[in-house]
C-alpha cells in the first residue's frame, strides 16, 4: 500500500488519471461507467460513494439518518 507518496501506480485508461489506490481506482471507474448505486430519492441525485450521500444529506437536508443499501 502507497500513502503520503507521490507515488501513483494505478492509472485510468479512461481518463488518465492516477491514483495510489487500486481500491480507488475501482472507485473512480464508476464516474466513467455510469454506475451511481447511492440514490437520494427526494432530489434524484445519484452517488458513487455512500458517504458523498451521507455529506449531501447533512449539507442540504442537515439530517444525519442512517442509510440503508
Amino acid at each position: 500500500m502507497v500513502i503520503h507518496s507521490a507515488v501513483k501506480p494505478y492509472q485510468c485508461a479512461v481518463c488518465g488519471k492516477c491514483l495510489t489506490q487500486k481500491v480507488n481506482l475501482k472507485t473512480h471507474l464508476k464516474i466513467h461507467t455510469g454506475e451511481h448505486p447511492f440514490q437520494r430519492t427526494l432530489c434524484g441525485k445519484n452517488f458513487v460513494q455512500k458517504k458523498s450521500l451521507k455529506v449531501h444529506y447533512v449539507t442540504h437536508y442537515n439530517i444525519l439518518t442512517k442509510i440503508v443499501t
